[in-house]
């Protein structure tokens, strides 16, 4: 497969997607911030002091220590902050995988581009209006004021947790009828439930590598019989690529791995480089879907007001979003999906 990478390269590829579009120079958290709980290595509040207890952070999270590249990468982002001040590190990310700007979607584009500016300016009472007018004029949001308001816009992470829910809201139009594959992702961490985010992610996983390989052969797969069991969703890869990704998988399940690879992602369905076009989904709903999972681990920390909305906000705030992009999408995610 061109672009893949070895796994230590991905895994600090990975490490340093999260640093730079999660960090900006008003916000110097690592992954999941730094919670008052933590008790923190170095006793001060100095430039030194928080690299080393972000990492040490990191550590207790993760199981493992940053890579050199990723922990050089986090150190100059510490200490020369103004790096980030002339485009947010997250739209950055958004271009480097390909997901902006977008021809399809302006409204998406004009989105992101509203965001940009508002971070670059620290969130700014008036690029805060701006942005709550965009969202007033595209989409019906006046019945949410609880949910979309001034107050809110002016944080980052909802600002991109809303930016998701976009996303979310295009992916698959072509290819389901709508239900909302973010909330399926972070529905556990809102009520708290037992399945994790990797094992929810595995699971859209063998839905798409399952009919993606059905479609090669002429015929569609049956999800009414619920997700696809494992062995079902290897049917276009090689035996040593099942191994990896078996592997990998198995480390997730176990707590052990941080985060499915997007190269595994393409493996899985039969591509030969990343951001590849298929018979059924393109590159930009693939490479979308991974984001929102990312964002999925990384956005919701344990003292985010996130955690305070309940499973009607989380539909309403898709609903928003949804209403304005027509799903052409014939095909059924299966049941068990919804079963929360």
């Amino acid at each position: 497969m061109q672009n893949h990478y070895s796994s230590l390269e991905e895994i600090s590829s990975f490490e340093s997607f999260v640093i730079t579009s999660h960090i900006s120079s008003y916000h110097h958290k690592m992954m999941y911030g730094l919670p008052k709980n933590f008790k923190k290595i170095v006793k001060n509040d100095s430039k030194e002091a928080f690299k080393i207890n972000a990492k040490v952070y990191h550590s207790t999270v993760t199981g493992k220590s940053l890579t050199q590249k990723s922990s050089e990468l986090f150190d100059d982002i510490v200490d020369h902050p103004e790096k980030l001040k002339a485009e947010s590190q997250f739209i950055k990310q958004l271009k480097s995988l390909k997901l902006y700007p977008n021809k399809e979607f302006p409204i998406w584009n004009e989105h992101l581009e509203l965001y940009n500016t508002l971070e670059k300016n620290n969130f700014s009472k008036g690029n805060v209006v701006e942005m709550y007018l965009f969202l007033q004029g595209n989409f019906v949001i006046n019945d949410y004021k609880k949910l979309i308001n001034l107050n809110f816009l002016q944080q980052r992470d909802y600002n991109i947790f809303l930016i998701l829910f976009h996303l979310d809201s295009i992916l698959f139009k072509d290819n389901f009828q709508n239900i909302s594959i973010y909330k399926y992702l972070i529905i556990g961490k809102i009520n708290g439930k037992k399945k994790s985010i990797n094992h929810r992610f595995w699971n859209l996983v063998k839905v798409i590598a399952c009919m993606e390989s059905y479609k090669k052969i002429g015929i569609s797969y049956d999800f009414s019989k619920g997700v696809p069991k494992d062995e079902d969703g290897f049917s276009l890869i090689n035996e040593e690529q099942a191994e990896r990704i078996k592997y990998s998988v198995r480390k997730l399940k176990e707590k052990k791995e941080g985060a499915f690879y997007l190269s595994h992602l393409y493996q899985i369905v039969g591509a030969e480089k990343l951001h590849q076009d298929l018979s059924c989904f393109n590159g930009f709903s693939l490479t979308g879907l991974w984001l929102i999972y990312i964002y999925s681990i990384i956005l919701i920390r344990p003292e985010s007001m996130i955690k305070n909305l309940g499973i009607q906000d989380l539909d309403s705030i898709f609903n928003v979003f949804s209403t304005k992009y027509k799903s052409e999408g014939t095909n059924q995610w299966p049941s068990d999906l919804s079963d929360y």
